[in-house]
């Protein structure tokens, strides 16, 4: 059997995870990105295999570690120079 799209023991089925994301009103990229993330470590925490993968959930959530959640930096903001006062007393400042 080939090793490719194989889950790690124990590490529940991709609809049932992607189910569970949509009804926490997450994404289906977040369930892909979380599925993918177990495959590549084993369906670990850290060192330890995963007890509750919907407590795992429910952290990435709160956490706001999910694709999804994560925003852009905004770079519109620039900073506003008129509001400092400069005090000139002759000296060149560079």
């Amino acid at each position: 059997m080939s090793e490719i799209g194989r889950n790690p023991a124990g590490m529940p089925a991709p609809n049932a995870v992607e189910s569970e994301c949509q009804r926490m009103g997450l994404s289906r990229d977040d369930a892909a990105y979380l599925i993918d993330h177990w495959r590549s470590n084993g369906f670990r925490v850290g060192r330890n295999k995963v007890k509750d993968w919907r407590a795992v959930l429910r952290t990435w959530k709160t956490n706001k570690w999910f694709p999804s959640q994560k925003t852009a930096k905004d770079t519109s903001k620039k900073t506003d120079w008129s509001k400092f006062k400069v005090k000139n007393d002759g000296r060149n400042l560079f």
